[in-house]
C-alpha cells in the first residue's frame, strides 16, 4: 500500500470523475494532448503581432526549454516518481503517455510555462498576465484529469519553468 500524499489524494479525488461527463473528457483529452501545440502556436503568433523581437524570444525560449527538459529528465532519473497508473492501477486514463519512466515534473507544463514566462518578460500586457497562466494551468490540469500526472507534477513543472526561464533570460540576454 502506497503512503498517500496531498497530491495523491487530490489526484484520486479528481480521477474518480473521469468518465462521468463525456464532453468534459473529450475537452480534457484535446487540451491535455493537443493543447500545448495550439498554445505555443498562439503565443508565437501573438509575439509576432505585438512587436516582440522574435529571434531573441525564440533563442531564450529554446535555451530555456533545452535546460528545463534536461533538468526535468535528470530529476526524473535521480528522484523517480511513478505515473499515477503505476501507483494506482485502477486509474482512469484519457491519454496514454509515451513512457511511464517519469512523472515529476510535468514536461507539458514545463514547456507551457517556459513560453509564458519568456513571453511575459518581453511583453507583459495586463491581458497576457491573466490569460496565459490560465491557459498553462488548463494544460497542466488537463494532464491531471487525464490520469497521467499528479498535481505535484504540475506544480514542479511551473517552478522548473520559471526558474530556468529567468536564469536563461539573465544569462543569455
Amino acid at each position: 500500500m502506497i503512503q498517500k500524499s496531498w497530491s495523491h489524494k487530490l489526484f484520486l479525488r479528481i480521477n474518480r470523475h473521469v468518465g462521468n461527463w463525456p464532453f468534459v473528457d473529450k475537452l480534457v483529452f484535446f487540451i491535455g494532448y493537443w493543447g500545448i501545440i495550439v498554445f505555443i502556436s498562439g503565443i508565437g503568433i501573438w509575439a509576432l503581432t505585438e512587436g516582440v523581437d522574435i529571434l531573441v524570444f525564440a533563442k531564450i525560449t529554446a535555451i530555456s526549454i533545452f535546460f528545463g527538459l534536461a533538468l526535468s529528465w535528470a530529476t526524473g532519473y535521480v528522484m523517480p516518481h511513478r505515473r499515477p497508473a503505476i501507483d494506482f492501477p485502477a486509474t482512469k486514463q484519457l491519454i496514454q503517455p509515451m513512457s511511464n519512466w517519469k512523472s515529476f515534473p510535468s514536461d507539458h507544463t514545463l514547456v507551457s510555462f517556459v513560453f509564458i514566462t519568456t513571453f511575459l518578460f518581453f511583453w507583459g500586457g495586463v491581458l497576457s498576465y491573466i490569460l496565459l497562466p490560465i491557459c498553462g494551468l488548463l494544460i497542466g490540469g488537463a494532464r491531471v484529469w487525464a490520469g497521467v500526472h499528479y498535481p505535484r507534477d504540475i506544480l514542479g513543472g511551473i517552478i522548473f519553468a520559471v526558474c530556468v526561464s529567468f536564469l536563461s533570460i539573465f544569462l543569455f540576454l
